[in-house]
């Protein structure tokens, strides 16, 4: 007779020879819990498009004849969510094959062609031309073309009169901050950090110090990004992208003279330090003095990236007044303020067709505003909206917000709520496409 016994509040299940429970009747006990019918509906859509019927899934349960693919078993893993020591896994990601994307492209040194000359101003157009597509989407697939680039100046730098070789470093400067933004947005932040230290080092080799306060300011946002989008609740990442914006503000020469930002660097460049700078206080405040200090910094820095032009040769520094409603939206939603966020962010000009990330990113900081305020029908919508925009823009770090805000959704009164199932499945397929073909 097959033993059988119970797994901590689980089960019973039979029991395999290695003492661990039977799959097929962790799957059949799961399921029964989820309810027969919710899951043909939720799995046959995250398969196929399509709903599979109570008759078809009880079919399946009778003969205990679940699919053997890895994809599909950590679906039906993810989507009941079976924890993963039921399965005899550490997590259930170790059920995914290898996956392989833009981390490989952005790690590999790439064959380099022969080229006789340099032409600079090639290159810079180039690079300009790589940003402004940034903008509008993820350009994982130019990387290749960056990184030969890149080659091409490492390898003529040092062979270069003074001035060629300076002009050289400033657009290799550019190419590695480049390389760090598409790595960030695909959340490879290792990949991240390795191109802005390269940056940063020759922003001080050639002591320039427009682009060394530029590079920290980067550095800052990178490390604000791996740990707002982190499921773990390690605060190091976040002081660390505070720290990195105070550099920033001392390496700029930033202070405030009759309650205006003034500097040794571009005014634009001087407020989105301490606009940025402000937001990421604003998320580690201990008392009152620091967050009256946290928003003043971000109105200042409001105020000039609102009033002063932005500068065509600092690359990826193009805020606008909509980047400080948005990110003061996101301060006042963490600081526990949720009407005022909504009162700034609807100050945002959703006007411009081309602005899809911003546009966005501000879905987002409404939809955190809407869960604080327990309207998660609106919440539901606005994340599912800037999901589909973030998607198309291959925006992986924007795909991890939403993810979070999903899982609030998961954990309030309105899990069960079908746009909530559907905006699940979305997140699922924008993850891990690979599983879908």
């Amino acid at each position: 007779m097959t033993q059988c016994k119970c797994f901590g509040t689980y089960g019973p299940y039979r029991v395999r020879e290695d003492g661990s429970p039977e799959e097929a009747d962790v799957f059949c006990d799961f399921i029964y819990r989820f309810g027969v019918e919710r899951f043909g509906i939720e799995y046959g859509l995250l398969l196929r498009g399509n709903e599979y019927t109570r008759r078809r899934i009880e079919q399946m349960l009778h003969h205990k004849s679940f699919p053997t693919q890895p994809g599909r078993r950590w679906i039906i893993a993810r989507l009941l969510h079976i924890p993963p020591m039921l399965l005899g896994l550490q997590s259930l990601d170790d059920l995914l094959p290898h996956q392989e994307q833009a981390q490989t492209l952005l790690s590999r040194r790439p064959s380099v062609s022969q080229r006789r000359n340099i032409d600079l101003t090639e290159f810079q157009t180039a690079l300009g031309a790589y940003l402004n597509s940034w903008r509008v989407c993820t350009v994982g697939d130019v990387v290749d073309e960056v990184m030969e680039r890149i080659y091409h100046l490492h390898d003529r730098v040092l062979y270069v009169d003074k001035r060629q070789q300076l002009r050289m470093m400033e657009v290799l400067y550019g190419y590695h901050l480049l390389l760090a933004t598409i790595a960030r947005d695909y959340r490879y932040f290792g990949t991240a950090i390795l191109h802005i230290n390269k940056a940063l080092k020759l922003a001080k080799l050639i002591e320039n110090k427009q682009l060394h306060a530029h590079a920290l300011y980067k550095r800052g946002f990178i490390f604000f990004d791996r740990w707002e989008t982190s499921t773990q609740q390690d605060h190091t990442d976040l002081r660390r992208a505070v720290s990195n914006y105070d550099a920033a503000w001392q390496v700029g020469g930033i202070t405030t003279v009759h309650g205006l930002l003034t500097s040794s660097i571009s005014p634009h460049l001087a407020g989105a330090i301490s606009l940025e700078g402000g937001h990421a206080h604003a998320h580690d405040i201990q008392d009152d003095t620091e967050k009256k200090n946290a928003f003043k910094w971000m109105e200042l820095g409001g105020k000039a990236v609102d009033t002063h032009v932005f500068e065509g040769d600092t690359p990826l520094v193009r805020l606008t007044i909509q980047t400080y409603y948005n990110d003061m939206g996101s301060a006042l939603v963490t600081t526990g303020d949720p009407d005022e966020a909504l009162r700034q962010l609807h100050f945002v000009d959703r006007g411009a067709d081309t602005q899809i990330r911003q546009h966005a990113y501000t879905d987002i900081q409404l939809a955190r505003a809407y869960v604080a305020k327990k309207y998660y029908a609106m919440a539901t919508t606005l994340a599912t909206n800037a999901l589909m925009a973030m998607r198309n823009a291959n925006s992986n770090v924007n795909v991890a917000r939403i993810t979070h805000i999903y899982e609030n959704l998961k954990a309030s009164g309105y899990n069960e709520n079908r746009e909530v199932t559907k905006l699940g499945i979305a997140l699922m397929t924008a993850q891990r496409p690979d599983l879908f073909l």
